[in-house]
């Protein structure tokens, strides 16, 4: 066996290679299969081991899922209602159902009733500008496509002002 000063043998036994390596690795017993070859697994920490200079680090950007918007029925506030659309009501009916939705954000039911909206309903939306409230939207919709009595005129008012 070479001393740790001598240069190192150009050909070594197979017993003294594994002396050699013993003292740096510690093996594990050989398994019941013949042949198998022993496994090996280092001595010195990760911390010790030299860090690689050539990895650079470069984050991930995170994954950003969009959320799922739900699907909404059309409403333009046109008169008589277009086939493919449903009346003042029945669309508030379902703002009003997704809003109750504890599962949806506030985000994902504006974003359901924006683009579910056509038309002169659009572009009422459209006119509150881009930090507009669920609530508000709905408010203003209200007052434009909502009940007459619910805009403060009666009906008996109403048709006086008609007759006029």
């Amino acid at each position: 066996m070479a001393e740790s000063g001598d240069p190192p043998p150009t050909s070594l036994s197979e017993g003294d290679m594994l002396e050699l390596l013993s003292k740096k690795y510690d093996f594990l017993p050989r398994s019941s299969d013949s042949g198998a070859r022993p496994k090996v697994s280092p001595l010195m920490s990760l911390s010790e081991q030299q860090p690689h200079t050539h990895f650079t680090y470069s984050p991930v950007p995170p994954v950003v899922v969009p959320a799922k918007v739900p699907k909404m029925p059309l409403f333009s506030g046109d008169q008589p209602t277009p086939r493919s659309e449903v009346s003042f009501y029945e669309w508030r009916h379902k703002v009003r159902c997704l809003r109750r939705d504890t599962s949806l954000s506030e985000s994902q039911v504006l974003q359901a009733l924006r683009t579910s909206l056509r038309g002169t309903a659009r572009r009422l939306i459209v006119s509150l500008g881009d930090a507009v409230s669920v609530e508000a939207a709905l408010r203003k919709l209200e007052l434009n496509f909502g009940e007459l009595s619910l805009k403060g005129v009666s009906m008996r008012e109403f048709f006086n002002l008609a007759q006029r």
